[in-house]
C-alpha cells in the first residue's frame, strides 16, 4: 500500500499542477470526469475537485461489481487527485502563459500523472477506469478509449459554453493522450501486468 500511496500521491500532484497552473485559469477542459467536474465550476461556481469526487461514485460502483482491485485504488486514486486539485487551487493565476502554451503543458502535467497511474493499474477517473475494464474485454488501447470519451465531452463543452478557448481543450486532450501513451504502449495496463505477474 505504502507504494502505491506514493504513485497516487505524485500523480495527484501533476494533475493538480497541470489543472490548477494552465488548464483552469484559461476556462480550459480536460476530458474524463475531471472535465465534466470542470464544466460544472465553470458553469456554477463549485469546488471542482468536490464535484470529481462525488461524480465518480456512481462509476466506482458500478466497477466495484466486476473488478474489486480497481475499485479499491481506484477509490484511492480519486480521493488524492480530489484533494490535490482543490489544495493546489492557489497556483490559478500565477503563471501567465497564451492558452495555445498553456494547454499543452497542462496536458503534459496531467498526461504524465494519469500515465503513471495507469502503469500501476489505477485509476484517478472513472472515465479511465472504465476505460482501463474496456481494455481488458476488447483488446483496444486503453489511451484510445479515454480519447474517445474526452471528444465527446470537450464537444459538448464547445456547445454549452461556444467560447473560442475551448478549442484549445482539444489540444489538451490530445497531448494528455500522447504522454499517456508511452506507459499503455501493450495491448492493455492488465495484460502487461497479469503478464509480469504470471496470469
Amino acid at each position: 500500500m505504502g507504494h502505491k500511496t506514493i504513485v497516487i500521491s505524485t500523480a495527484g500532484v501533476l494533475i493538480g499542477i497541470g489543472l490548477n497552473g494552465f488548464i483552469i485559469p484559461h476556462h480550459l477542459l480536460d476530458g474524463g470526469v475531471v472535465g465534466l467536474s470542470l464544466l460544472l465550476s465553470y458553469l456554477w461556481g463549485i469546488k471542482p475537485g468536490l464535484t470529481f469526487l462525488a461524480m465518480n461514485l456512481a462509476i466506482y460502483l458500478l466497477v466495484l461489481k466486476f473488478e474489486r482491485t480497481y475499485f479499491f485504488y481506484g477509490l484511492w486514486g480519486v480521493l488524492i487527485c480530489s484533494l490535490m486539485i482543490d489544495l493546489l487551487s492557489p497556483l490559478k493565476g500565477h503563471i501567465h502563459l497564451p492558452a495555445a502554451a498553456s494547454s499543452m503543458i497542462g496536458g503534459v502535467f496531467i498526461g504524465l500523472g494519469v500515465g503513471i497511474m495507469l502503469r500501476h493499474r489505477i485509476s484517478h477517473d472513472g472515465i479511465d477506469l472504465l476505460a482501463l475494464w474496456l481494455s481488458k474485454y476488447l483488446s483496444v488501447n486503453t489511451a484510445i478509449i479515454i480519447f474517445f470519451f474526452d471528444i465527446v465531452i470537450i464537444g459538448s463543452g464547445m456547445i454549452i459554453f461556444q467560447e473560442k478557448n475551448q478549442m484549445y481543450s482539444f489540444l489538451t486532450i490530445f497531448t494528455t493522450a500522447m504522454m499517456t501513451l508511452p506507459f499503455t504502449l501493450f495491448k492493455s495496463v492488465d495484460w502487461y501486468l497479469n503478464k509480469d505477474e504470471g496470469h
